[in-house]
């Protein structure tokens, strides 16, 4: 395994605080893709994950159509949505870290779909193993190949992705806001810096590919850190984003029971058109985007739609007993039969999950649309 020597100094976190009734002024508060002021209540809702007391408001933007957490919240009032939650990106379990096994199948989809050269079979026999086995097997979080670069994940949790990664090859460092959390990769061998992008202060020019999975919506300013993104990215590199969409026909069937809102710990929620345009005024360009999501979202959705109708009809004492859900662990046979059917929703684009690939410009105003 292989990882660079990044420094991996923790932050020191600050205490937990109660929330105050009001954070910021209204009139001040700005949109962080066009910097306009003007915009318009959105969809009101609560934290259904993880019980964090409060009711929290989006809005979204006249002029850019950007939705954000409105009034956005202060750091203090941040890293307390997170503490204590459980949050699934910081947990270590028995498999996080176990040996990694590439089978022979997998190995042949490797290297012909993904160009791990070094893996599987040059062969006629081992182009038609992989197009047999590409729709079987499992290639979630695969990067292809770029030849031994390096590359940097944002937000990277306890590391269980670049632990992988580093096991395919690639030159692996990450960085983690949660102190914990970060000190279990490194505990590991993985060189994981805790902190911000902003605050790591990496060399410019430094990574082939920047890894950034479920981390944009998260952040108080998607601008300022894309920015610093642009700048640590060499010529030819590339960004992979995951990330909601809110245009998603689930959001709008579901309203403020999608599970991908997860308020209030989503700031941000984009379009296709807007993570473009966010692009492009970084000096980067939306090079492929589409939709990867399955039946997941939408059965949790359900779940969360099952429990307000309870809430409504009965009050909080029927919700405890309401019966479960249809939970993708406890019915599998419906999360198989979705499959197909959602399969075609992310082809029309109207899925959940957005993937993004970006690439750099060498003119920031010469971005894509």
């Amino acid at each position: 395994m292989r990882t660079s020597n990044l420094s991996a100094q923790p932050c020191r976190r600050s205490p937990v605080r109660s929330f105050p009734t009001v954070r910021h002024d209204p009139a001040n508060v700005r949109c962080d893709l066009c910097g306009g002021a003007e915009r318009d209540e959105f969809i009101r809702g609560r934290d259904r994950q993880h019980g964090v007391p409060g009711e929290w408001s989006l809005s979204r933007c006249r002029g850019c159509s950007l939705v954000y957490l409105d009034p956005p919240p202060t750091p203090e009032e941040i890293a307390g949505f997170y503490r204590g939650v459980g949050y699934y990106a910081y947990e270590e379990s028995a498999r996080t870290f176990r040996e990694v096994r590439v089978s022979r199948l997998k190995r042949h989809v490797l290297r012909h779909w993904y160009g791990y050269a070094r893996l599987g079979l040059a062969t006629r026999l081992g182009r038609i193993m992989a197009g047999a086995a590409r729709g079987i097997v499992s290639t979630r979080n695969v990067i292809p190949w770029r030849g031994e670069g390096r590359l940097l994940d944002v937000g990277c949790g306890v590391g269980s992705v670049i632990w992988r990664l580093a096991a395919l090859g690639w030159t692996v460092e990450g960085v983690e806001m949660d102190a914990a959390a970060a000190e279990v990769g490194r505990r590991h061998g993985l060189a994981i810096a805790t902190g911000t992008l902003e605050e790591t202060a990496l060399p410019d020019a430094s990574f082939d590919v920047i890894r950034m999975s479920h981390v944009l919506e998260h952040l108080p300013s998607p601008s300022r850190t894309l920015a610093e993104v642009r700048r640590l990215l060499r010529p030819g590199g590339v960004v992979y984003l995951n990330l909601p969409d809110i245009s998603a026909w689930n959001f709008r069937l579901f309203r403020s029971c999608w599970f991908p809102l997860e308020l209030p710990r989503h700031l941000f929620h984009f379009t296709p058109q807007t993570i473009a345009r966010l692009a492009k005024k970084c000096g980067l360009r939306l090079a492929r985007l589409s939709h990867n999501s399955g039946p997941g979202k939408f059965l949790e959705s359900w779940q969360y739609l099952r429990e307000e109708r309870a809430r409504a009809a009965a009050g909080k004492a029927a919700l405890a007993a309401a019966p479960p859900g249809p939970r993708m662990q406890d019915r599998r046979w419906l999360a198989v039969a979705l499959k197909i059917p959602f399969r075609m929703v992310d082809l029309l684009g109207r899925g959940d999950i957005m993937e993004c690939e970006l690439e750099p410009v060498a003119d920031p105003n010469a971005g894509g649309p």
